[in-house]
């Protein structure tokens, strides 16, 4: 037999959680108080890809508001060492955006890369990502993670379209990666 504040519950037909035995709505059962807590305080390595995912997500829509782009749609393309999300705007453009999750780099580190990524742009005809500067002229930015404690440094890139060719590169496909590599070379030494 049901219990009297079931009962009462079935009657009302409008009870979502249980009525405790004084006729009041009782909150969330105590299992469920574990669950929460549990997530609240877990720490960011320990949580599954989905949840590092899903609390890496609106830093990186408080890093896209410090570029000039209104976002249209943002997806994860890799979460691993960095996490990168591929960025569609409303006006048909695309983007990577990089958070350095694990990485180690210095800020003089991550910025030479900026900087020398810029120059390909500029001097040579590689395609090469180029970083996108903030409203404030930056290349680099920071953003706060209350999970991990510390600033991630964030990068916005242009989009390179393509595939990973993986083990199936042609003959042809190879001397082209070999000229790049080439040219990477002449041009860190010039």
């Amino acid at each position: 037999m049901a219990s009297p504040s079931r009962r009462r519950c079935r009657r009302r037909r409008r009870c979502k959680r249980p009525v405790s035995s004084r006729g009041t709505r009782a909150g969330p059962s105590a299992p469920e108080r574990r669950r929460r807590v549990r997530s609240s305080s877990m720490r960011f390595e320990d949580r599954s890809v989905r949840g590092q995912v899903a609390r890496l997500r609106p830093l990186a829509v408080e890093v896209l508001r410090r570029y000039s782009i209104d976002v249209a749609a943002l997806r994860l393309l890799n979460h691993g060492f960095n996490t990168t999300f591929r960025v569609d705007t409303t006006d048909g453009r695309r983007f990577a955006l990089r958070l350095n999750v694990n990485s180690r780099r210095t800020d003089s580190f991550i910025g030479a890369e900026m900087a020398w990524l810029a120059a390909l742009a500029e001097e040579t005809d590689l395609w090469v990502p180029i970083p996108q500067r903030t409203l404030d002229g930056a290349l680099l930015t920071h953003v706060r993670s209350p999970d991990l404690g510390r600033d991630l440094p964030a990068a916005l890139f242009s989009w390179l379209p393509g595939r990973d060719l993986g083990d199936d590169a042609s003959d042809v496909q190879m001397r082209a990666v070999g000229r790049a590599t080439a040219a990477l070379h002449a041009h860190g030494e010039g």
